[in-house]
């Protein structure tokens, strides 16, 4: 069974206090979906699917167990969800604390069949960002400013519109298709 290592931090304002866990999907799901009462964001918990060498930094990052995606506008919960499942692909997917029904914001979460390594990290990001074009047209998008491999994500609060939901599919092949960005980017760079 695939265990996904991930790093816990009790607040944003104590970013070198790590808790490192490992988990099963069920457990992680658990996890992120767990029933917290709102509190102010400066002393929400947070996540990383990364595992750190020293304090939490992108040159830190030893690797990452699964792909996380933001989405703060264009697209629905339930569009999202729909073209996952239509596609057979598992995620776990929750609302964060800004969402509301007018302005929809909430996370998709991606297992790996094994952990990137952090100097591959780019190329399964942009991978990400190609398949997120593949799943649901060309204009697509999500917050790209969540690339860096030392990301940190807030734990689900429920909130009065509170939503989640947990996706049974398959895990795609990240790796196949970050080295399959590397490639075109290697290319590119030799014939210039």
């Amino acid at each position: 069974m695939r265990l996904y290592n991930i790093t816990g931090f009790p607040n944003i304002l104590q970013p070198n206090r790590q808790i490192k866990m490992c988990y099963s999907w069920n457990i992680l799901e658990m996890f992120l979906f767990k029933e917290r009462r709102p509190v102010h964001k400066l002393k929400q918990c947070a996540w990383s699917p990364a595992q750190f060498d020293g304090a939490r930094k992108k040159g830190n990052v030893t690797g990452i167990s699964c792909l996380v995606i933001d989405v703060d506008e264009k697209h629905t919960m339930y569009e999202v969800g729909a073209n996952l499942m239509i596609r057979d692909v598992k995620a776990l997917m929750h609302t964060s604390v800004s969402h509301t029904p007018e302005k929809e914001k909430f996370r998709v979460i991606l297992p790996m069949a094994d952990d990137a390594p952090a100097e591959e990290w780019p190329y399964y990001y942009e991978a990400l960002g190609l398949w997120w074009k593949e799943l649901l047209g060309e204009d697509a998008i999500f917050d790209f400013s969540t690339k860096d491999a030392s990301r940190l994500y807030f734990v689900g609060y429920h909130t009065e519109y509170w939503s989640c939901t947990s996706i049974d599919g398959k895990i795609l092949n990240w790796h196949k298709r970050a080295t399959a960005v590397k490639r075109q980017r290697q290319k590119e760079e030799k014939e210039r």
